[in-house]
């Protein structure tokens, strides 16, 4: 999942959670890439900031999303989440495929 540029593959009802979240119909599974969710100061969904990392272009997180798990989100560079931190995600429904074969 990886090489192909997901980091995480969510089914059941975490992959529900996740598209009710973006608008979209439910689905068996879904493959979240990189970015799917991004800091968002009135998200559908919250979680707590497990890591950080710094890009050029954003900064790179990884995200305890209540009801869902570890995910990764963006956040932009004028913001500063760090460990420990409370944030609010959105879900960029663009950067959602559904998984092959899957279903």
């Amino acid at each position: 999942a990886l090489f192909l540029g997901y980091a995480r593959v969510l089914s059941g009802a975490a992959a529900g959670v996740l598209l009710r979240a973006a608008g979209l119909p439910a689905a068996a599974a879904v493959a979240v890439r990189r970015s799917a969710l991004v800091v968002a100061a009135d998200g559908p969904l919250s979680g707590t900031v497990v890591s950080a990392r710094v890009t050029p272009e954003q900064i790179r997180l990884v995200v305890d999303v209540d009801g869902i798990g570890e995910l990764d989100a963006v956040a932009r560079l004028d913001t500063h989440p760090a460990a420990g931190d409370r944030v609010a995600v959105a879900v960029d429904s663009s950067r959602l495929a559904s998984t092959p074969g899957r279903g």
